[in-house]
């Protein structure tokens, strides 16, 4: 994308999809070298750029979560002891980050997948190791992380999208009519340029690249929530739509 949300000129002028191997040169080499010709200012990846506490961990002895000094693991165990909630959710500092917890701790309904599940653990190895070829640049580049169907409920109260579609635009049958009506409103909404919308909506893959640079360019304009102390951005924040 190019342009700026305040400046209501933002647009996408590339859409890469289907990027697979070629020759020797593997997917996630194909993304570095786009990524290097085309500089982009701030980039956003759907996917956690942190591992969990006991992921990270170079302790030779396990104390146990009770026991645990980490300053992470502490403050997952004080959020959920500080909770009002009658039920408590034991917390697994394998597979969830301090963000995840949080999340639940202010939203009841949050459903979201752990940090580290095996969906997502393949994901994260990929996403840090991207980030450390992005280290070799002249001008380093550094990954933000979001959360594209949490991103789409913060923007949804001003987008004005069916909630049906904000729900069903990841399904089999229904989904590109659901992604072709939301990248619709965000047009209508004049948040974006024509360019490129209807590719956008051609499939999952293209329309979460659309969310995530649309928050990119949120970000920019320091219009997305940030972390509140230095743990949360240690830990792994998750950038999402806070528009005025």
């Amino acid at each position: 994308m190019t342009g700026r949300f305040s400046d209501g000129n933002l647009k996408i002028t590339h859409l890469f999809e289907k990027i697979g191997g070629v020759g020797r040169l593997f997917s996630d080499e194909r993304i570095f070298e786009i990524v290097r010709e085309f500089r982009p200012e701030t980039i956003f990846v759907d996917c956690p750029l942190t591992e969990p506490p006991c992921v990270s961990c170079v302790r030779p002895k396990c104390p146990g979560v009770d026991g645990c000094e980490d300053l992470g693991v502490a403050y997952m165990q004080y959020l959920v002891n500080d909770s009002s909630r009658k039920r408590k959710r034991p917390i697994n500092p394998q597979t969830q980050r301090l963000w995840d917890v949080n999340l639940w701790s202010l939203d009841r309904y949050a459903l979201q997948e752990p940090s580290y599940s095996a969906n997502m653990a393949p994901l994260v190895a990929r996403a840090k190791t991207l980030q450390r070829r992005l280290r070799s640049l002249d001008e380093a580049l550094t990954l933000r992380e979001t959360h594209i169907p949490l991103a789409l409920k913060h923007l949804n109260d001003r987008l004005g999208a069916n909630q049906d579609d904000v729900l069903g635009y990841r399904s089999f049958g229904i989904g590109k009519g659901c992604r072709g009506r939301l990248v619709e409103r965000f047009f209508a909404n004049k948040w974006v340029d024509l360019n490129h919308l209807d590719e956008c909506a051609s499939s999952v893959e293209n329309f979460h690249a659309f969310i995530a640079a649309f928050v990119g360019a949120l970000d920019l304009d320091k219009m997305t929530t940030q972390p509140p102390n230095a743990l949360f951005s240690e830990q792994g924040w998750v950038c999402l739509p806070s528009l005025p």
